[in-house]
């Protein structure tokens, strides 16, 4: 993020620490936030019909969870926790604050 993009965020996050398995996106519901890695690791999973579980992506201090809200969506079909416990930094959507 340019320093620039990152003044304009910064007021608006709230750091925290994460533990294993804190849940960041539950499939087909609604992200509530956004999370920035600043330590530690989130596995982003990909959870079939039949209940099966394939890790299809990883969020570390170079990315951030809630791709979705950046596109326009509201929601993920996949599951994001924290498999790496560590440091982030949330924001909510402005789309989730006007529901």
């Amino acid at each position: 993020m340019s320093p620039a993009d990152l003044a304009l965020v910064q007021p608006h996050l709230t750091p925290l620490v994460v533990a294993v398995r804190h849940e960041i996106e539950r499939p087909n519901r609604r992200i509530d936030a956004v999370y920035f890695m600043d330590a530690g690791i989130a596995s982003v999973v990909a959870v079939q019909a039949d209940e099966t579980q394939v890790e299809v992506g990883l969020i570390g201090p170079e990315g951030m969870s809630g791709t979705a809200v950046v596109l326009g969506g509201d929601q993920s079909p996949h599951s994001t926790y924290i498999q790496v416990a560590g440091e982030a930094q949330w924001i909510k959507p402005i789309n989730c604050a006007r529901r």
